[in-house]
């Protein structure tokens, strides 16, 4: 082999083994969260294999449990005030008190720890360990004990001038909402909450929606185009849904907008005359009984009684003297009708050279 080709193969020998060495080492992945009466703590995870792991070191000095290891099977044995797990090396399952659970992966050893992973808080840890652990790994929440730690789901939607943020809490917790400068602050009656909020705002109403420390409260972060809010809470099933509008303000008109122009007075007339007298034509009369109806009402019956009735309406209503061209079953030819109201009109002196009179026919449909 040329010393060419054996400095190739080393480097790649070389570079086979840092990758290894990087794949088999864990990288810090962060932390769960452990909620208890006294306050928060952290429980370190790391990854190994693409595989959130915790320590089972750190589990014992955070929970107090004992670990004891077994060389010759290859085991371990984590003991709770009498409880006991049992875990094997190269089986990704443990007995819980002889019953079998399954895990995602086995327990590994990384140089002087013991790593499982993080489902064994809730596999395992959680059916021996009092008080009762409530694990909530999506949330990567841990809680201890009896705390109120309800589940907020907040949604945002945008509807035309406004958007809506909707909170879903459950189990239900009253609230407590407090406009800040640039945000409104959403505080729960909790001692925590396990929140799922939107990743992106409304723009122009809202910025971002996040938590807040210490974990019991929610800030809506407020766009510039945000003038006021309304809330509305209503419980549905142990659930309560909170509602909170938020409106922006009103677009101001563009400027340099000309106004709208004034429009020109409207021409004036004078006064109007005085009316002094009204002469009505009921029409019909006598042998010209007009239309029929069906159950034999006869039209200049109608005429007529409609006739006297706007008589007394207009004399009672107006004060002006009214005249009926007939005011009985009679028959009055056009011209004694022309002739009547000529007469009455110089009899009153309304008789002018710019009154050409007015004639008006008026119904609303045929009644029987």
């Amino acid at each position: 082999m040329s010393p060419r080709s054996a400095l190739i193969l080393l480097l790649l020998s070389a570079a086979a083994a840092s990758g290894w060495a990087a794949q088999g080492s864990p990288a810090v992945a962060g932390s769960l969260i452990l909620l208890t009466p006294g306050g928060r703590q952290a429980i370190p995870t790391v990854t190994t294999a693409g595989r959130e792991m915790v320590g089972l070191d750190d589990l014992a000095r955070i929970f107090g449990l004992s670990v004891r290891e077994d060389p010759v099977v290859g085991g371990l044995t984590v003991s709770y005030k009498g409880k006991t797990i049992a875990l094997t090396s190269d089986q990704s399952v443990a007995s819980v008190g002889g019953r079998l659970v399954s895990l995602p992966a086995p327990v590994v050893r990384e140089g002087q720890r013991w790593l499982v992973p993080v489902e064994f808080l809730e596999r395992a840890l959680a059916r021996v360990y009092e008080p009762p652990l409530d694990v909530r790994l999506r949330s990567r929440l841990v809680v201890l004990g009896p705390l109120r730690v309800p589940r907020v789901v907040a949604r945002q939607e945008a509807l035309g001038g406004q958007a809506r943020v909707t909170f879903e809490v459950t189990p239900a917790a009253d609230e407590t909402i407090v406009q800040e400068a640039g945000r409104l602050v959403v505080r729960f009656d909790a001692d925590a909450i396990d929140a799922a909020l939107p990743a992106a705002g409304v723009p122009g109403l809202i910025e971002s929606v996040h938590l807040l420390e210490p974990g019991t409260a929610v800030a809506i972060n407020l766009g510039k185009e945000f003038a006021s809010f309304r809330a509305t809470a209503t419980p549905d099933a142990g659930t309560r849904r909170l509602v909170i509008d938020l409106m922006a303000a009103a677009t101001p008109a563009p400027a340099g907008t000309p106004e709208a122009p004034t429009p020109p007075p409207l021409p004036h007339f004078g006064a109007a005359p005085a009316v002094r007298a009204i002469v009505i034509d009921p029409g019909h009369g006598g042998d010209d009984a007009g239309v029929r109806g069906a159950a034999g009402t006869l039209e200049k019956d109608v005429t007529l009684s409609v006739s006297r009735r706007l008589k007394a309406l207009l004399e009672g209503g107006l004060g002006i003297r009214v005249l009926l061209t007939r005011d009985a079953d009679t028959l009055v030819q056009p011209d004694e009708r022309a002739a009547l109201a000529v007469r009455e009109l110089e009899r009153t002196g309304a008789f002018q050279r710019e009154i050409l009179g007015v004639i008006t026919t008026t119904g609303t449909g045929w009644v029987d």
